[in-house]
């Protein structure tokens, strides 16, 4: 149940905790990790002079929890799905004492901010940090790899998967995969040269095969499955365009890793897209859902192949002034020690 190692120089303890085989986010596996978990850290616990959740749920509400069993102060991020999935979910179902001890909320986005106040109502020390992006490792130079690499230009690329091909299921088309799918059915029809790489999490491969074979130019989309992280940066470097076309996001760590690579992005004006993406200077931006308004967009950078370099340059330059690493480093330890020595009456 408990594993004990070190990664980067930082101690790391890790917990298996029993669980119940009918959804890994219901609350009841929640409340089992906060109990069951909570003997292995407690000295930890006590020793510390924080308590951070690195998502508000499940993570931040154990974090709550645990604060209340040690008397610490607590704070919490708010990534994307966390809010959007989990917690607005469970909400009705929490304790109100868990929020007790909470002096600050960290929010990956101005739009995840404005979701959480509405879900939650005023809450102590609410701010948004965007998180920062390694603007060494998605660089323009370096390693190119994947099926685009010697093909010519537009190469557009998308990495959200398939989580599943049930309409019935909540996470259909969440990251818009189905959307783009129809989309590039619309591409198809017309005489481009442009190609598609598609890839990302889950088992979609028969279906999307299904779906290829359907199309009148298959051999211009391509199927590339779960990607190494260490590969991913290789791939982005070998496309034109990164394509975005979820439903609900917070912000994307993708849309700052192809920026940062200087590529520009096609992605929908949901979340925080819109903050890390300026429409027509770094990409484009259209409606979520709607395959037709996606298909121009793919058919607008066709168009407009000229635009590709200098969108990529002010793209790359942005994410180095204003989402880089460091940048996300100093603002988080600055939230902290204002938590810490400030605390949560503001003496």
């Amino acid at each position: 149940m408990v594993e004990n190692r070190v990664w980067d120089g930082i101690n790391v303890l890790s917990l298996a905790v029993p669980q119940l085989p009918f959804g890994s986010y219901s609350h009841l596996n929640t409340r089992l990790m906060e109990t069951f978990g909570f003997p292995f850290v407690k000295s930890l616990l006590q020793s510390a002079d924080l308590i951070h959740g690195a998502e508000a749920y499940p993570a931040g509400f154990v974090a709550g929890k645990w604060a209340l069993k040690t008397n610490k102060p607590f704070t919490f991020n708010v990534i994307g799905s966390d809010l959007g999935l989990f917690l607005s979910r469970n909400y009705d179902h929490l304790s109100l004492d868990w929020l007790n001890n909470l002096r600050g909320v960290v929010c990956n986005s101005q739009a995840l901010q404005s979701d959480l106040i509405s879900l939650m109502g005023p809450l102590n020390n609410v701010t948004t940090i965007y998180r920062g992006v390694d603007t060494q490792a998605f660089s323009p130079t370096g390693e190119k790899s994947g099926p685009q690499e010697e093909l010519p230009p537009v190469r557009f690329l998308f990495l959200g998967g398939f989580h599943t091909f049930d309409e019935k299921q909540p996470t259909y088309n969440l990251k818009g995969g189905n959307s783009l799918l129809q989309a590039w059915q619309l591409v198809d029809q017309l005489d481009v040269s442009a190609s598609l790489v598609v890839g990302g999490p889950g088992d979609y491969q028969t279906q999307f095969i299904q779906w290829k074979n359907t199309l009148r130019h298959p051999k211009q989309v391509f199927y590339a499955g779960a990607i190494k992280p260490s590969k991913v940066p290789c791939y982005i470097r070998s496309s034109d365009v990164v394509i975005i076309p979820s439903l609900s996001e917070g912000l994307p760590n993708l849309a700052k890793e192809a920026q940062a690579c200087g590529k520009p992005v096609l992605g929908t004006n949901v979340g925080g897209i819109p903050e890390v993406v300026v429409d027509g200077v770094t990409g484009k931006l259209v409606p979520s859902e709607h395959p037709q308004a996606l298909s121009q967009g793919i058919q607008w950078f066709c168009d407009h192949q000229n635009k590709l370099l200098q969108m990529g340059q002010i793209a790359r330059k942005r994410m180095m002034d204003l989402f880089s690493w460091r940048q996300y480093q100093a603002a988080m330890l600055n939230f902290f020690n204002r938590i810490l020595v400030v605390g949560s009456d503001g003496k």
